[in-house]
């Protein structure tokens, strides 16, 4: 059984879909606990309700506030999709990972934009925070997706 973290989860589909797959638990984290309270919670009993398994107790809800006190002792997959969208939070972002990603096996699946436009992030811009430290092994698979798959 594996454990997920899913940073900026929104609508929380892809933790979702774990939970369906068979993770043992899912952590769903967002910015704003309005998201996780009027999208993320709702849209998980709305497809997890009535299933023989998994329930919607295998789930933990995460905002800024208590981020810190849910960090356990690593997750084997993090998930996050659009998060790197601003300058200021890349930084961070990374902190987040290394202190939850489950060493050595753990494994980042992003999905970002090269650039956005108007605040400056993007997966480019994340990459080399990560290039940087120089400490996860995240590189060649970021590059793999820059490289391939060519979206704005």
């Amino acid at each position: 059984m594996w454990n997920v973290r899913s940073v900026g989860c929104g609508h929380g589909l892809p933790g979702i879909f774990a939970l369906l797959e068979g993770a043992a638990a899912v952590h769903f984290q967002d910015f704003n606990a309005e998201v996780l309270h009027c999208l993320t919670i709702p849209n998980l009993n709305a497809n997890l309700s009535g299933k023989s398994q998994p329930s919607p107790s295998n789930s933990t809800f995460v905002t800024r506030q208590n981020a810190k006190h849910n960090q356990g002792a690593g997750y084997d997959f993090i998930l996050m999709a659009e998060t790197v969208y601003s300058i200021n939070s890349l930084q961070n972002l990374y902190n987040l990972i290394k202190k939850c990603l489950r060493h050595p096996d753990g494994v980042v699946y992003m999905a970002a934009k090269k650039y956005y436009f108007g605040v400056g992030g993007g997966s480019r811009r994340f990459l080399s925070v990560v290039e940087k430290d120089g400490e996860l092994i995240l590189i060649n698979a970021i590059i793999f997706m820059l490289e391939h798959y060519s979206g704005s």
